[in-house]
């Protein structure tokens, strides 16, 4: 039983409690501290207590008081297994003394720091009985009041956040920074910005959001010297980083996180974060140090749960190093905890790395146990949703080694089940680069049976989803595979039964996608160019050319080339654009089509299409936008009759500032 589990269990209502039965600060010095609290000079404050209580003698309420700025001062500062400690034990001379605000303080404390802790469950029962003790004792209006309802909103909030409960956590988030802006307390301004941002990053996840609020927190933590929130934020930041894909600069954030806090925590947390990025940056040996530096962390803090996922990091760097000797050790040590501790969490993390080690060996029998302790993690899925993508990844790349060594295309089903498993949970958590990834790998799948329109439309699909919640490197990325299909489509067409399951896996790079997604690896240089511009076309939904408008002389893009274009416009809208399709290869030049009712709009170039994308999207908006082009542009669909340049004022300028000058401002990949 934990220390906590006999704490706050009291009907509060059988205390004969009255509203003047309150411990109140006198000493001023003891008000010197909590003033220090409000400025946010933590450190400060706990020195003025240490002081006095080494050369004084309190009273009881005069103690319960200390107990609680000190433990108010260590949560801030984020040392919550201390900030527990010392609210406890206020907690406990409220009890005796029936002091009112004592227990609805210590109860609050204790609260946010079993939230941060890991206990929800204990910390909203906490939470619970000092909100209804709180109603009973103060009014609404009183300042006392509000300060305490806006420290447990936002604790509330930060509940729901390690929940996943996005919509209630920015709810009380938001009602928190509410009631904080009207009593103008800075830390709780601040704390609540925070939470919005790190709703906004890991749950929600509206990136441009979570900046806007984690910048504004970090505002006023920087203005008060708030050092724990300011490293919090620094850490939110390189995340939103990292999840865009931003590798470099996400390891600077979490660089100067590192030299803004002592926390062991919060120094751990980040120990692992930089481990992660140098995983995905493809530097294994300094993933590894890291990883190390934080289990050192992690069994001097004694949490289980961050203590065996640590470990489990570290195998599954050790896999991939092949380094299964020290891999294995690792795996013993991992056992020896489980064993100690009955934690089914960290059992599954067990089962887990044993089944990435199993999975090494050439022998059919162990890479068959393997199989089988994926499929049961697969099923227990509820227990960690991160290890259950994991294991359907792994599992997926076992069925990938025995589909290229048996052709029995059975298999093909099987992984279906997989990938559909994969994009629910992805769904589910707002794992928004497993399922653009997953959706990548279901189009490479596609492949294997030749099924190229398929494998096109989920192409389409993954590009879509990354470019919608800002990921804009592995957007990059994919419109550069889309490409090159493109390019290799008359050799995948030529393969027809000719070809063995083993050479479509090979050209279809299977395996360095399950590898990609094993340790989420990042892009740092994709070489994307700027493609040369050739000719844009306004197509009405008959197929009748509106206007036309050419960035090259007629001699080089050929006319026999662009009447043979024309003729073939219905084929094109009726059998690419119309099945999801966004581009289209014409002889040496790639087609981009938007629609728009009641006009197709055509942009045909040389060169990479990430860019071209989002010129031919910001030049649709621009006529729908542009009242007097949009009106033109109707007015002779009506008429039947053709367009020039000429015919429509500021259209010229509109062509230059986004093909020719390319002034405008785009994602870069």
């Amino acid at each position: 039983m934990n220390d906590q589990d006999n704490l706050g269990n009291e009907d509060y209502k059988d205390l004969g409690i009255k509203g003047n039965q309150t411990s109140q600060i006198i000493d001023l010095e003891l008000i010197e501290a909590q003033k220090l609290i409000e400025e946010g000079k933590f450190e400060k404050s706990l020195s003025i207590l240490k002081n006095n209580q080494e050369s004084k003698v309190f009273t009881e309420f005069e103690e319960i008081n200390i107990n609680v700025i000190r433990s108010t001062a260590l949560l801030r500062m984020g040392d919550f297994q201390e900030a527990f400690k010392y609210a406890r034990k206020a907690n406990e001379l409220s009890q005796i003394k029936e002091d009112s605000q004592g227990i609805i303080d210590s109860l609050i404390n204790m609260a946010m720091a079993l939230c941060n802790l890991g206990d929800l469950d204990k910390s909203d029962e906490f939470l619970n009985k000092s909100e209804d003790l709180l109603r009973r004792i103060y009014s609404k209006s009183d300042l006392e009041y509000q300060k305490r309802e806006a420290i447990i909103i936002l604790t509330k909030g930060h509940i729901n956040f390690y929940r996943g409960n996005a919509e209630e956590g920015i709810k009380y988030s938001q009602k928190g920074l509410e009631i904080s802006k009207k009593i103008d307390d800075k830390f709780l301004i601040a704390k609540a910005y925070f939470l919005l941002g790190i709703l906004n990053t890991y749950v929600d996840f509206d990136l441009d959001l979570a900046t806007k609020y984690t910048n504004r927190s970090q505002k006023i933590a920087e203005e008060w010297q708030f050092d724990f929130l300011i490293a919090l934020n620094l850490v939110t930041l390189g995340s939103i980083e990292l999840l865009g894909g931003n590798l470099d600069q996400g390891l600077k954030y979490h660089e100067q996180a590192l030299s803004k806090t002592s926390l062991k925590y919060l120094r751990l947390a980040i120990y692992n974060n930089i481990g992660n990025i140098f995983s995905q940056k493809g530097d294994l040996e300094n993933a590894l140090k890291y990883l190390k530096k934080g289990l050192n962390l992690a069994k001097e803090v004694k949490n289980t749960y961050i203590l065996t996922s640590t470990i489990g990091s570290i195998i599954e760097i050790l896999v991939i190093m092949d380094e299964i000797e020290e891999a294995e050790n690792y795996l013993l040590k991992l056992k020896e905890i489980c064993e100690k501790d009955k934690n089914e969490v960290a059992d599954n993390q067990y089962l887990l790395c044993k089944a990435l080690v199993l999975k090494t060996s050439p022998r059919i029998q162990k890479r068959a146990k393997a199989q089988k302790i994926l499929e049961q993690i697969i099923q227990e899925g509820a227990l960690s949703g991160e290890n259950t993508i994991k294991a359907l990844i792994n599992l997926s790349e076992l069925l990938i080694d025995e589909l290229r060594m048996t052709n029995n295309i059975e298999i093909l089903n099987e992984l279906d089940l997989l990938i559909s498993q994969l994009l629910n949970i992805a769904k589910k958590r707002n794992s928004f680069w497993i399922l653009t990834e997953t959706y990548l790998l279901q189009a490479k799948l596609s492949l294997l049976t030749l099924d190229l329109k398929k494998s096109r439309k989920l192409i389409a699909k993954a590009q879509q989803t990354a470019e919608k919640h800002g990921l804009n490197l592995l957007a990059g990325k994919i419109s550069l595979e889309h490409d090159k299909l493109l390019k290799e489509l008359h050799l995948w067409e030529s393969l027809e039964e000719s070809a063995t399951i083993q050479e479509r896996i090979k050209l279809a790079n299977l395996t360095e996608q399950l590898e990609n997604m094993q340790i989420k690896r990042g892009i740092e240089d994709l070489n994307l160019s700027e493609e040369q511009p050739v000719n844009i076309l306004i197509i009405t939904e008959g197929g009748n050319p509106l206007f036309s408008y050419s960035f090259v002389e007629e001699n080089i893009f050929e006319s026999h080339l662009f009447g043979g274009f024309l003729t073939t416009i219905d084929y094109f809208i009726k059998e690419v654009f119309s099945e999801g399709l966004d581009r289209a290869i014409f002889g040496d030049y790639t087609l981009l089509m938007e629609f728009i009712a009641p006009f197709y709009i055509v942009y045909i170039f040389r060169g990479d299409s990430f860019y071209a994308l989002q010129r031919l999207t910001y030049f649709t908006n621009s006529l729908k936008n542009e009242n007097s082009i949009w009106k033109t542009l109707i007015k002779n669909f009506e008429f039947n009759k053709s367009l020039k340049l000429d015919d429509i004022p500021n259209f010229e300028r509109l062509f230059k500032d986004i093909f020719i000058e390319k002034s405008i401002i785009l994602r870069k990949g």
